[in-house]
């Protein structure tokens, strides 16, 4: 995946809400309003809820995952509250 191939979605979007965890294979995600994260695994992997700095993820901001562009996605991501535009890898 590229940078640009990121920025255009090409991959596909998924909206994520609520407090089920939502698989798949993400680059990144959308803040589409303030968000709190609770589980994170990346490459199958747990992650702390803060991989990305904090667990909480600022609306309007987006976040990738490092590695993105070498394959390495999100495979899992459970909120506790707000909502994601989540930025699929493939």
């Amino acid at each position: 995946m590229t940078a640009l191939d990121f920025m255009a979605g090409t991959y596909g979007t998924q909206i994520i809400t609520g407090t089920d965890a939502a698989t798949g294979s993400f680059a990144g995600f959308k803040a589409m309003k303030d968000t709190v994260i609770a589980a994170i695994s990346i490459g199958g992997t747990s992650a702390a809820a803060t991989y990305f700095g904090s667990a909480t993820i600022p609306e309007g901001q987006t976040v990738t995952v490092g590695g993105y562009t070498n394959g390495i996605f999100c495979t899992s991501i459970t909120l506790t509250s707000g909502s994601l535009l989540a930025i699929k890898g493939s």
